[in-house]
């Protein structure tokens, strides 16, 4: 890989990437304060300074935060660029980032949102003080997964898919720097974890609940919730390795249908995974479940 520009000649509070970086949008999020900002950045086309450069992937600007958050995000981005950049054909397009404060409103709010804009994305990090450098870079690493998968589905965050499959494909591309930043090995010794001492929680139970009702605090709210996207990470790399990348992509774009009066954590039906992989999504957890426990078994 290229060493890249000197970072330490550009201006700290503009730093111009190229490359992706992205993030999932919250469907109860409304385009105002940041949101709004990169909104109108979208605007402003940015091209690639050398035509034709190999793994040129459009730019990607970073605004706001301190001049180490700003650094650590491009440091993580090339790293996950240049690995997921041979995973996928991706088009060129631009990217705007911006680092904000934390939302303070809701009882569990987005750390990050990411969407399409006339063809650019648009990228916000709720950025805390007191993150760990291993909490933004796996941060960082989900939202890069996000943009590659959004280019493959052309799609932004909203119209297709469920949160089991955004989520955890997200999650499972950005594996290296997820699980270092939660303390586990693989996917699989997690879910183990979380199953042996009675945190697990089902697939399909997602669809019944409100997640952040099961929590009293921010804090337990955002474990949960990282619980929840390291299950769902190990469930797609049950479904890619039986059935392919390319079957998990084509159902993450079936079209999202409204529940109406839904109560629980996602508003919309599951797709349909007896159509995308013969089962449906109990028969599959259940035999990814069983593979999980024998591979335990073997491993001791």
């Amino acid at each position: 890989m290229d060493s890249g520009p000197n970072w330490q000649t550009l201006e700290p509070s503009s730093i111009v990437l190229l490359g992706f970086v992205a993030c999932p949008l919250s469907r109860r999020l409304r385009l105002k304060g940041l949101a709004a900002v990169l909104l109108v950045l979208s605007g402003t086309a940015f091209a690639c300074p050398e035509q034709g450069s190999q793994g040129c992937l459009g730019e990607l600007q970073v605004t706001g935060g301190g001049d180490q958050a700003r650094r650590q995000v491009i440091a993580v981005a090339t790293t996950v660029m240049d690995r997921l950049k041979h995973a996928f054909k991706t088009s060129s397009f631009d990217i705007r980032v911006g680092l904000e404060a934390p939302l303070e409103a809701e009882a569990c709010p987005a750390r990050a949102f990411a969407a399409f804009v006339r063809g650019r994305g648009l990228v916000g990090i709720h950025f805390d003080d007191d993150w760990s450098e291993a909490t933004l870079a796996r941060i960082v690493a989900h939202e890069i997964a996000h943009l590659f998968h959004f280019d493959q589905i052309k799609s932004s965050e909203g119209p297709s898919g469920d949160a089991i499959l955004k989520e955890g494909l997200a999650t499972w591309l950005a594996e290296p720097e997820w699980l270092a930043g939660i303390g586990y090995e693989s996917f699989q010794q997690a879910v183990n974890v979380y199953r042996e001492d009675g945190r697990y929680l089902g697939l399909a139970e997602y669809y019944d609940i409100s997640a952040h009702t099961l929590m009293d605090t921010q804090e337990a709210c955002y474990a949960l919730r990282d619980m929840q996207y390291t299950q769902w990470a190990g469930f797609v790399g049950f479904l890619i390795e039986h059935y392919g990348m390319d079957a998990v992509i084509a159902a993450s774009a079936q079209p999202r249908i409204l529940l109406p009066g839904a109560v629980g954590s996602d508003q919309f039906e599951p797709v349909d995974y007896l159509e995308a992989f013969g089962a449906s999504i109990s028969e599959l957890e259940t035999r990814w479940l069983l593979e999980l426990s024998q591979g335990d078994q073997l491993g001791e």
